[in-house]
């Protein structure tokens, strides 16, 4: 039988709580009404309890602290990274349709920092003309185009986002080929983590200055990658570790280019599919 910790608020079914390591005896009591039982299932599907505050804070302030504690079985008053990795994707891509609603027209006549547009590649429209001669075709809206590929992105960006950090670690298995891979995935988790909590702070820039907004949000990223990567790999011998982390920043905007650029002409491809 399942029973609700009374000390973290996770529902387990053994006699130990496998989260904060509390001992669950006969002392365990059912909730006595609804409102109780629907509260500890939220708790338990969603991760609602002080675990949210704790994760989010020490993976801000101590990442590699963070890391070791997964990686030694001490995670127990931690939100687990991928389940917290997907919550936080998820959470940021709700605020960024809040606060800069998606428009095909904005960007149909402005190409992407490489030079391309994937409305032009993709979608075959040069132009915001073309685009609406393209929707008027297929009998949609630009509000019902708009709102298509927001809902589709929002679905996919967490998971894909996940599954980007699979060559990363590749990367980082190359760099430190003695080290087990378990330590690379979960640093990328923490410290991808981060990421989104910087990302989530800096995104009410974009309702007053959007250049600021990108500056800021990319300046916290490296910064902050750059103390994460250091405090956890080490940072010496000096010369070879940021040589490392070097090649980890490259391979990182290559890939989360390449990722971003494939994700959305793939749900730009799909546009006209209901």
């Amino acid at each position: 039988m399942s029973k609700a910790c009374p000390k973290c608020g996770a529902v387990v079914d053994t006699p130990f709580c496998g989260y904060c390591g509390r001992p669950l005896g006969s002392d365990y009591v059912v909730p006595a009404d609804a409102k109780a039982f629907v509260r500890e299932e939220a708790v338990e599907a969603l991760g609602l309890d002080r675990r949210l505050l704790i994760t989010a804070r020490d993976t801000l302030r101590r990442p590699a602290h963070v890391i070791h504690a997964h990686l030694e079985g001490r995670g127990f008053e931690y939100l687990h990274p991928l389940k917290f990795f997907l919550l936080l994707a998820g959470a940021y891509m709700l605020v960024l349709t809040w606060l800069q609603p998606f428009s095909f027209f904005a960007i149909a006549d402005a190409p992407d920092s490489y030079g391309v547009s994937l409305t032009s590649v993709v979608l075959g429209a040069d132009n915001s003309e073309e685009l609406r001669a393209l929707f008027a075709r297929h009998g949609l809206s630009e509000e019902q185009a708009n709102a298509r590929f927001e809902g589709r992105m929002n679905t996919v960006t967490p998971l894909v986002s996940a599954l980007s950090l699979v060559p990363l670690a590749l990367v980082l298995g190359v760099l430190w080929r003695g080290r087990p891979w378990r330590e690379h995935a979960t640093f990328l988790l923490v410290t991808w983590n981060a990421i989104w909590l910087l990302s989530l702070v800096a995104a009410p820039l974009l309702r007053f200055n959007s250049t600021l907004a990108v500056v800021a949000d990319y300046a916290a990223t490296y910064i902050y990658l750059a103390v994460a990567f250091f405090s956890f790999y080490g940072r010496s011998p000096i010369a070879p570790a940021v040589a490392r982390f070097i090649v980890f920043v490259v391979a990182e905007i290559t890939v989360s280019s390449v990722v971003s650029a494939l994700m959305s002409a793939a749900i730009l491809a799909s546009l006209f599919v209901p």
